[in-house]
């Protein structure tokens, strides 16, 4: 039972990826514009700034974003730029402990989780809930039914 769940979980930060990619390159002739945007838990105690183009985002219905509200965006971890020290954040895995769930210890919201991409590469979900001054009404958004996955 317990790897067959982390194989869904890693299954499930996989087609996270993948989607956000599919979101990103199937929008019909829009600029991606590069921007850069400043975020934060509810208290402010995990602050950061994250570069690149919001071109969708990824809602998932699996027990960890359904309860903390996730609308995800994935970025290469080398465009999150941490401005409170990585030990400001805990974090929280389980199955396999391939996702690394950065939440605040204060207030709790987490604002980003931290993975290595298909490619191997270091990524980021970041939360875009806690992006400052983003209107998500106009950023689209993938539903992914990861409580079946």
């Amino acid at each position: 039972m317990q790897s067959r769940c982390a194989l869904r979980t890693l299954l499930l930060f996989t087609h996270w990826l993948l989607l956000t990619k599919i979101i990103v390159t199937e929008l019909p002739n829009q600029e991606k514009e590069i921007m850069k945007y400043k975020g934060s838990c509810h208290c402010g105690k995990v602050a950061f700034d994250v570069e690149g183009a919001i071109d969708g985002a990824l809602s998932c219905n699996c027990s960890i974003c359904s309860r903390n509200g996730l609308l995800l965006w994935f970025v290469p971890r080398a465009d999150l730029t941490l401005h409170t020290p990585e030990d400001t954040a805990n974090t929280y895995t389980f199955n396999k402990h391939v996702i690394e769930h950065r939440f605040c210890p204060a207030c709790g919201v987490e604002p980003y989780a931290e993975a290595a991409g298909p490619d191997g590469k270091p990524a980021a979900a970041v939360n875009l809930r806690c992006i400052e001054g983003l209107d998500l009404s106009v950023i689209p958004v993938q539903q992914y039914d990861g409580r079946s996955a």
